[in-house]
Formats: structure tokens, C-alpha cells, sequence
């Protein structure tokens, strides 16, 4: 490991003790940071059924055959 890691670590561990990592909805403790708790993951509502692949907007209509009929 290069010095400049172990330096790194060493200020993160450090921030760490002063900062916990919380989690993003909630505020509990997690073990990572920008992370869920357990009960904010099972609560998250995740985007289901066609969506665009570029940004994520969910798509209307109705799948036949791989074409996607827009309802407008």
C-alpha cells in the first residue's frame, strides 16, 4: 500500500470517528457511506416495468414484441 493510501485511510478512519456514516432517509448508522439501512432499503420504492435506459424516466404504454406503444 502507498503512502498516500495509508494517509488517506487514516483521515477517513479518522472523520469516521468524529462523523459516523449514516444513512441517506434516516439518519441511522450504516456501515458505509452514501448507503441505506435495512428498513430505508425495504421501504425504497423502486422505479418498476419499461424505463428509458438513459435516465431512468418510466415509460407508458404497452410492450408487444420488444416495440413500446405510446399512450398519450
Amino acid at each position: 500500500m502507498s503512502r498516500h493510501m495509508a494517509q488517506t485511510r487514516g483521515v477517513q478512519t479518522l472523520i469516521h470517528s468524529v462523523f459516523p456514516p449514516e444513512c441517506l432517509s434516516c439518519c441511522a448508522n450504516v456501515a458505509n457511506d452514501d448507503g441505506l439501512c435495512g428498513m430505508s432499503w425495504r421501504d425504497t420504492a423502486f422505479i418498476a416495468g419499461d424505463i428509458c435506459d438513459g435516465c431512468g424516466v418510466p415509460l407508458r404504454g404497452v410492450c408487444k414484441v420488444g416495440i413500446a406503444v405510446i399512450i398519450a
